[in-house]
């Protein structure tokens, strides 16, 4: 199985490649969940402030959780 941080390769992924898979997986996921909403808006650029909009509430509510 592998990790998170761990490639295919068995090479570690520095911070910052991490942090781009989690904010990547958490968007996808939260793009299904509010698909009405962001799909809702007409540019593509109004629907990538809404999907960051709303991954920034997701991830002050996972850091709440997590007392990070």
């Amino acid at each position: 199985m592998t990790r998170l941080w761990e490639k295919q390769d068995g090479a570690m992924e520095d911070k910052a490649e991490t942090e781009n898979n989690f904010r990547f997986m958490v968007k996808k996921r939260l793009n299904v969940l509010h698909r009405e909403e962001i799909g809702a808006c007409p540019a593509k650029v109004e629907k990538q402030k809404m999907l960051s909009k709303v991954f920034d509430e997701t991830f002050e509510v996972y850091k709440s959780l997590l007392r990070i």
